[in-house]
């Protein structure tokens, strides 16, 4: 018999994957994989980046930033260069073209998200909020991570 664990497991899987498609699904237009948004966005959001800093702001594995920066750099959204104080650190840059593009794009990401959670009410949100938060911070112990 299913656990608890199993069904929060399936329907957060399901939500994810959701609202993931359906925000991919606003990108496309602009030429952009989601993944290239959620870099343009924190580079928009935080201003230079190392490849370590944009791996931390969107959870993306260490693999795959510097290439997808290396293609954005390629079409002109971002421009890579060495850090001022560790050569050994490459830092990442939003273009204007990039900030452009990714400013345009934004405000339908969010619509996206929006509709997906339009079925819960403000309080909701914010229980639903507390909630995820409580269980990113958790360490499978009880014990609360330092962030």
């Amino acid at each position: 018999m299913p656990s608890a664990d199993d069904y929060l497991f399936a329907a957060l899987s399901r939500a994810r994957n959701r609202i993931f498609r359906e925000s991919a699904a606003e990108v496309r237009p602009s030429g952009l994989t989601l993944t290239q948004f959620e870099v343009l966005e924190a580079l928009d959001a935080h201003g230079p980046l190392s490849m370590g800093g944009i791996q931390a702001a969107i959870f993306g594995t260490q693999g795959n930033v510097p290439l997808v920066a290396r293609n954005l750099e390629r079409d002109g959204l971002v421009s890579l260069g060495r850090s001022d104080t560790d050569a050994r650190v490459h830092m990442v840059s939003l273009t204007e073209a990039g900030r452009t593009l990714v400013r345009a794009t934004y405000p339908r990401v969010m619509g996206a998200i929006g509709r997906r959670f339009s079925a819960l009410d403000e309080g909701e949100k914010r229980q639903l909020w507390l909630l995820l938060s409580k269980v990113a911070r958790d360490d499978g112990r009880g014990q609360r991570e330092e962030s």
